[in-house]
């Protein structure tokens, strides 16, 4: 079954190498915006990347949506905690999948603490991986940082792409995180698979 993240290189990732681009901090969010763009597909799960020797602690992700006419809003049910992490890309499995709808514009946001990671001009010009037009990986679509840092994807909610920000709570649900420096990459990340089929049982052939 493959499987597609945008960073993660076991599900077809850049495979960026964010173990050098650790900053000590309080807590902090960092969120990366994406779309889906074809149907059939839902989100299992989030990652968190910790390098294995640096202080930091992440609490929890969820996905944030957005709309044209309302802004950005919390999809509550898909925040889910991290537990103990090990060196490397931590994935915490949704514990109901969620399907997303094609062609609507998500974020996935990580809560942390006593450090980030970030990749500087990870989605825009100078992009250490030609992630400038964004990230594409099956029917994942990363946008790109916007055209000031000449990102040629930007984000339709014109919002850069990736964010952070600091905030006083622990959790990815309080706020989306709206700073940007270099539109960078956050070491943040998604699982996207296939949905099950229609029914989800299997077809026994009749013996008779």
């Amino acid at each position: 079954m493959t499987q597609y993240s945008a960073f993660v290189a076991a599900n077809g990732g850049n495979g960026y190498n964010f173990a050098t681009g650790y900053s000590s901090y309080g807590d902090i969010q960092v969120a990366l915006q994406f779309t889906i763009t074809q149907v059939g597909y839902q989100i299992k799960g989030f990652y968190a990347y910790w390098d294995g020797s640096s202080i930091f602690t992440a609490y929890d992700a969820c996905l944030w949506q957005w709309s044209s006419g309302s802004g950005w809003a919390v999809v509550a049910t898909t925040d889910t905690a991290f537990g103990t992490l090990s060196a490397g890309w931590n994935l915490v499995p949704l514990a109901t999948p969620f399907t997303p709808t094609v062609g609507t514009l998500y974020a996935v946001q990580l809560a942390c603490t006593g450090g980030f990671y970030w990749v500087n001009n990870g989605l825009c010009a100078g992009s250490p991986m030609s992630a400038q037009n964004g990230i594409v990986n099956g029917p994942l679509t990363v946008f790109s940082g916007n055209a000031a840092d000449s990102g040629g994807n930007p984000s339709p909610s014109g919002l850069d792409n990736g964010t952070f920000g600091e905030v006083s709570t622990t959790s990815a649900t309080t706020a989306l995180a709206e700073w940007n420096y270099e539109s960078g990459a956050p070491g943040v990340d998604l699982l996207v698979g296939p949905a099950p089929a229609a029914g989800g049982g299997l077809l026994l052939a009749s013996l008779f």
